[in-house]
């Protein structure tokens, strides 16, 4: 038997070496791809879980329910709960106080011989105070329609302190019950004004459309400040200001009647008499745009 045995030859070898040169590089192309594409989705994946807790906590900090204080707010009934004594290091401490007296003015008084003040303000978002109630011992102030108001105490060390309310005295009538005057028949009025009340009045036989000038003349000595208000002591029309260092000054102010009835408050400064009048200045012209 003849054993033939055939040597490759160098060409041949040549091709084949080639052949598995580009096999390998094809191998190593695609390992290559697959590792980059499993890191992209790692990344990927990493994003999905933190963009949404980044994106979270963002809404909480701009979130108007973020900065309110509603959670540690203590609601109190006045006068059933009052006084109030409480403490406070360095924070503050936010209260609610219901069953006012709508249109019913009150003093509301913070005793504390350390730091601790207080601000009060007529909505929960504790922002905008109350005119002179802000950051005091005391402070006067009307009960709106809401027959709410909210008070923040503040501190910069610890303070105990006992927070009071007391409702001031009507020197005549009151917002439930006005002394009800009819502006052709019963005015001029002559009353008498006690420091630190008021008197409520409701004047009817009013012209719609109709200019009117209300007016209070002060006796020597005496001081009042005037207020017109609409739709039962709840829109102020005019006011004029009375001051204890300007006694025996009238006061007056101009308003056009858009019903029959308007509700007159007198606030007392300075005791004494004042009559309250009234005059008609006519209809006013409506301007057309």
């Amino acid at each position: 038997m003849l054993l033939i045995k055939i040597w490759p030859s160098k060409q041949s070898a040549n091709i084949t070496y080639q052949s598995a040169l580009a096999t390998s590089l094809i191998l190593l192309n695609a390992l290559f791809l697959s590792a980059c594409n499993n890191t992209e989705k790692k990344a990927e994946a990493a994003n999905e879980i933190t963009e949404p807790a980044i994106t979270a906590v963002a809404a909480a900090s701009n979130s108007k329910e973020a900065n309110l204080p509603s959670n540690s707010t203590v609601t109190l009934s006045y006068p059933a709960e009052f006084p109030v004594n409480d403490s406070v290091n360095n924070t503050h401490k936010y209260y609610k106080i219901r069953d006012l007296i709508s249109n019913q003015e009150y003093t509301v008084n913070l005793n504390s011989t350390e730091s601790a003040m207080m601000s009060v303000y007529e909505q929960d978002d504790f922002t905008s105070s109350v005119n002179s109630c802000s950051n005091v011992k005391t402070c006067k102030l009307l009960a709106n329609e809401s027959s709410v108001i909210y008070i923040k105490v503040d501190s910069s060390n610890e303070s105990t302190y006992s927070l009071n309310m007391t409702l001031l005295n009507n020197f005549e009538g009151s917002p439930d019950s006005p002394v009800i005057l009819n502006s052709r028949r019963q005015l001029p009025y002559t009353s008498t004004a006690k420091p630190d009340s008021n008197g409520y009045y409701q004047i009817t036989g009013l012209k719609s459309g109709h200019a009117y000038q209300m007016h209070t003349a002060m006796s020597p000595g005496a001081s009042t400040s005037l207020y017109v208000h609409k739709n039962s002591f709840s829109s102020l029309a005019c006011s004029s200001l009375g001051y204890s260092f300007s006694t025996g000054s009238d006061e007056a102010c101009t308003f056009t009647a858009n019903a029959p009835t308007i509700w007159v408050r007198v606030k007392g400064i300075v005791a004494g008499k004042f009559t309250l009048s009234i005059k008609d200045k006519g209809e006013q012209e409506v301007s057309s745009l």
